[in-house]
């Protein structure tokens, strides 16, 4: 947390979910919101004023390291990353 001219404090908070989930391939998409002013009690820090200040997204493909090619995601990973 960074102080602000005003007294108060900027917090940063970095969301990231799995925004889809394909054959070989995951897509994880991040939110990075800023808090403007945020005091330091619970209710003016529940009330703060968020900004979305940067948001992303990266895909990752599951790769046979001997073909050195995409491979169908491994069941244990798929049912981790869809919650099934």
């Amino acid at each position: 947390m960074a102080p602000t001219s005003g007294g108060g404090v900027n917090e940063l908070t970095i969301e990231a979910r799995v925004d889809h989930v394909g054959y070989s391939s995951w897509t994880v998409a991040f939110t990075a919101q800023i808090a403007r002013e945020a005091g330091t009690d619970l209710q003016e820090r529940l009330h703060a004023e968020e900004e979305i200040v940067a948001e992303g997204q990266m895909t990752m493909v599951a790769i046979d390291t001997k073909t050195e090619r995409s491979r169908p995601l491994p069941d244990d990973l798929r049912k981790a990353l869809t919650g099934n």
